[in-house]
Parts: C-alpha cells; sequence; structure tokens
C-alpha cells in the first residue's frame, strides 16, 4: 500500500489522497487497509522518511502549508485534538484492540475526533468532556453489557453539548439485552437514545473461551466489514440503529446473570507470571484500572479488575496465564494482526 500511494502522490497533493483511492489502486479493501495503519497520518511519515523526488516536493509542499497551522509533530494540519469544535465525536474503551479499530475506523468515515476512555480511567480523569452533539460511543461487551467501568465513568463525566448518543458493541458472539441498559444509561445521561449495533470481532475473553489464531482473526474482522459499514451508513444518515434481538435469553443474560458474573467471575485471583516473565512491566501501563503493579519485576494483581484481558494478551512473552483456563490458548490482540502479513 505504501506504493498505491506514492504512485497517487506523484499525480496529486497529499491532502487530496483518500483512503478508498489508495485501496483501490493497491487492490485491498478498508479492512486491509486497517490492519496496516490508523489513519492518513501515518503516510505523512512516509514522506519524511522517502527520499524520493516525489516525496520531497510533497513533504515541501505540506510544511509550507501547515507551519501556521500545527506545531505538533505527525499531526495534519485538518486533524482535531481532544478539545472538540465541531458537533459530533467518537468515544471508545477497548481492551485488547477490537472496539479502538472500529472507533477509528467510524471517526475517520465520518470524520469525527477520537476521545480514549481508557486513559480518562485509568487517570480517575472524570472533567467535563466537549463532545458536540452527537456521540459514538463503541465499546467490547463485558457479560452481555458495555463494561461496568465505562457506565461508571459516563455517570461521573458530563458531556457538554451532548444531544444524541449511538452504542456500538463489537463481541464474540451476542451482546444479549445490553440495548435495554444503554437505553436507561441515555435517559439517564438526558441524551436521546439512537439505537445499539452489534459487530461481530475476534474474542479475546480467553479466561473462558478460546482466542482465535491469526488468520481466523483476520477472516473475522474480513467478515465485519458489511456490519461496520452498514453502521457508517447509519450515521451518516443520523438514523437510528435498529433495535436488536430481544428475547427472553437476551434479557435473563443482561439482567440477572450479569450482576453474578461479575461477582464470581470478574476477579484477578488467577492471574500469575511465569519464569518467562521479563518484567517489562506492559500489563502495568496497559491496566485501565491500575490493579497491576510490580513487585521484584513480577507483576503483582489487586483487586480491582474488570476482565479486558489486556494484561494476559499483550504481554510480549506470553508470560501470564489466568489459572489453567488460559493454558495452551493462542493470545489475541488487534495490533497482532498486522505482522507477518505481506501488503
Amino acid at each position: 500500500m505504501d506504493e498505491a500511494f506514492l504512485t497517487l502522490l506523484a499525480k496529486k497533493d497529499f491532502e487530496y489522497i483518500t483512503i478508498k483511492e489508495i485501496c483501490e489502486v493497491a487492490g485491498v479493501n478498508r479492512s486491509t487497509f486497517y490492519l496496516h495503519y490508523e489513519t492518513m497520518s501515518d503516510f505523512h511519515y512516509i514522506c519524511y522518511r522517502c527520499d524520493s523526488a516525489v516525496c520531497k516536493n510533497a513533504t515541501k509542499r505540506n510544511n509550507e502549508r501547515c507551519l501556521t497551522t500545527s506545531s505538533l509533530p505527525g499531526r495534519l494540519a485538518s486533524e482535531k485534538p481532544h478539545k472538540n469544535e465541531g458537533t459530533a465525536m467518537v468515544l471508545y474503551f477497548s481492551g485488547t484492540g477490537n472496539s479502538r479499530y472500529l472507533a477509528r475506523r467510524i471517526a475517520e468515515g465520518l470524520e469525527m475526533p477520537l476521545y480514549d476512555l481508557n486513559a480518562c480511567i485509568k487517570a480517575g480523569d472524570t472533567a467535563p468532556v466537549q463532545t458536540g452533539r452527537d456521540v459514538v460511543l463503541v465499546t467490547p461487551t463485558y457479560a452481555w453489557r458495555i463494561p461496568r467501568v465505562v457506565s461508571e465513568w459516563l455517570g461521573k463525566t458530563a458531556l457538554t453539548g451532548a444531544e444524541r448518543i449511538w452504542f456500538v458493541m463489537d463481541c464474540g458472539s451476542e451482546i444479549g439485552n445490553a440495548a435495554g441498559y444503554n437505553r436507561q444509561l441515555a435517559a439517564q445521561k438526558q441524551l436521546q437514545y439512537m439505537g445499539t449495533a452489534q459487530i461481530i470481532m475476534p474474542e479475546n475473553y480467553i479466561a473462558m473461551f478460546n482466542a482465535p489464531r491469526k488468520e481466523q482473526a483476520r477472516s473475522i474482522v474480513e467478515q465485519a466489514e458489511p456490519a461496520l459499514q452498514k453502521v457508517l451508513t447509519q450515521l451518516r444518515a443520523g438514523q437510528e440503529f435498529p433495535p436488536p434481538r430481544d428475547n427472553l435469553y437476551d434479557r435473563l443474560m443482561s439482567g440477572p446473570v450479569n450482576p453474578v458474573f461479575y461477582r464470581f467471575f470478574v476477579k484477578a485471583d488467577a492471574f500469575r507470571a511465569t519464569d518467562a516473565c521479563i518484567g517489562c512491566g506492559k500489563c502495568v501501563e496497559l491496566c485501565p484500572l491500575n490493579n497491576i503493579h510490580l513487585e521484584s519485576g513480577r507483576p503483582v494483581w489487586g483487586k480491582n479488575c474488570t476482565h479486558c484481558m489486556a494484561c494476559i494478551c499483550y504481554c510480549p512473552k506470553e508470560a501470564i496465564e489466568y489459572g489453567k483456563k488460559s493454558k495452551g490458548k493462542p493470545r489475541y490482540h488487534f495490533e497482532a494482526l498486522e505482522k507477518q502479513q505481506d501488503v
């Protein structure tokens, strides 16, 4: 795809090149693009690294345009900071990257700014967020609802200017009756509830299930594309998402089962580090609840866990186990799909 970008760059300025054009020239679809890049900003770095005349000329032109409008390295003049001056914002929480990927796709497709809830929750930051009128909340599914840490953060945080909210939930199989509880949350925030969309993504909850291997995970991501495109179309039109399935089983799982699941299953007691641990602190860095600290170079877990699986799935040495339940299971995080794949 780098070559496709350079081909287009020889014909037009950077700011007029779109992701759609790059994908068409490279002969790939958009989901493949996002396995390798986050936004068009990534190609800005390609220009700086490349010694070709095409890149040098493009970089010179871009610098002349951006010199007075952006002082941050790597940020294009068109990118927006977290203080939103527009009419909409995408908020997301992510354990192992699925929701982050979907949020970035939505933000890119709708030209909305992104707001990272992981960082806010980890910092205990509940200061008001200037969102604009429309809010899109992208989260994984924990025990057939949005994660409790997200709903608690929303309960404490004012969304300044917000009037409408859409929920996009990714899951390994189903979201139950999460929509019913999302509607209640919207009402508590005095927001117009615009529906809940479900998108099937690769499973990461290896405390209970099996995560897919890379090729299978890539296939699941590819298969999620039609659902994502449908969500984008409905958001662009300002339409409500159609109601998801809502039967007795769904109401049971999101209702009485959810609090029971949290009480008896969502615990950090079974996490442990094996002798393969190198004490890198990656697990400490990624834990959104600051529930992990290092003692003598080894991670130790506290009692405040949300089972996001970031610690076990991002461990570079696969040195973390969840009792016997994770033994021999592949680890999954979205970014790993980028590796060992030809562009």
